[in-house]
């Protein structure tokens, strides 16, 4: 197959006229994806029963995944059922990996080789860091559901472990305290690639990219629960008042989900407490609805004294529904 695949490669470059230097390189790379090919043992793998299949995974993937930064203190249950789903593959130099504003379909563990971060911007390419063995990529786009922010590239032969951002999301949200854990550890990877406090980070990036890149942490952060966090992003100076797409602030996902702590966090940080969603509601009615009644005194206070009117405005709401 390889002697055939050089023939016709060969041939190619003869037909086409090409430069011995590239000839060369073609002939390079052909035997470079064949080596690549004849590493991956992912087929032999798909042929086992689950449960061989399972151990193998353990046994030679496991000790890896575990030294991630993303998934220190995640527990062993969740590690085992991702390190299960993981594909291992050996992809030859220069091979892109993930492309710059793609979908984060998977996320990538390197077990050997170097991988290069490539910043593409107006036709040209900017290599602006090279990952190592340990390393992790794709993971920030899959948790944040953005599209990459860097194109991923293989500067040597590497071997790869891919997991599904599906498979990710899965195995976390059965345990939410993990999917927090995942969270706090991107944040303090952020710091120590820096060697800056989240305040620092938040200076340097610019308030538009952070605002891009971390608006999942603040509504998820809220929804989950997490006074101490929420604390910290606001304190870096995050926007309280940002909405998602239906309009929603982290004060209609605190005061809906019953989240008292975290009310008072986003009060604290003079949060706009008469912020409407597209369907019209204030966090103060998602409160009524929920069946909240304490973050509902506690914001009805607030919004009393900014606003007299806030009292008739609710009972003409109420009169309505």
């Amino acid at each position: 197959m390889l002697r055939n695949s050089i023939e016709t490669a060969s041939n190619f470059g003869c037909r086409n006229r090409l430069p011995p230097k590239l000839k060369v390189q073609i002939l390079a790379y052909m035997c470079l994806r064949f080596k690549a090919e004849g590493l991956n043992q992912q087929h032999l793998l798909e042929q086992l029963p689950k449960s061989i299949c399972k151990n193998i995974y353990q046994h030679l993937f496991l000790p890896t995944v575990e030294k991630v930064y993303l998934f220190k203190g995640i527990s062993k249950e969740n590690l085992l059922i991702m390190v299960a789903k993981m594909k291992a593959e050996y992809i030859p130099p220069r091979e892109d990996v993930i492309m710059q504003n793609e979908a984060p379909d998977d996320v990538y563990i390197i077990v050997s080789g170097e991988v290069e971060i490539i910043n593409c911007e107006n036709d040209k390419e900017e290599v602006v860091g090279t990952l190592h063995s340990g390393d992790m990529f794709g993971e920030a786009g899959a948790l944040y559901c953005r599209p990459q922010s860097h194109t991923y590239r293989t500067k040597t032969l590497s071997q790869l472990l891919s997991l599904k951002t599906s498979a990710l999301l899965d195995a976390t949200h059965t345990k939410l305290e993990d999917y927090e854990r995942m969270l706090k550890n991107i944040v303090q990877h952020q710091k120590k690639l820096k060697d800056l406090s989240i305040r620092e980070l938040n200076g340097t990036m610019g308030k538009k990219r952070m605002t891009q890149t971390w608006l999942p942490n603040l509504f998820t952060v809220a929804g989950t629960g997490n006074a101490a966090f929420l604390d910290e992003l606001l304190r870096a100076r995050f926007d309280p008042d940002i909405g998602d797409s239906e309009g929603r602030t982290p004060l209609h996902i605190a005061a809906s989900k019953g989240h008292e702590e975290c009310v008072f966090v986003l009060l604290k940080h003079a949060c706009n407490v008469h912020v409407r969603d597209k369907n019209g509601n204030t966090a103060l009615w998602d409160a009524i609805a929920s069946k909240h009644s304490t973050i509902f005194r506690i914001l009805y206070q607030y919004a009393a004294v900014s606003d007299p009117h806030t009292a008739g405005d609710l009972l003409h709401c109420c009169k309505k529904r």
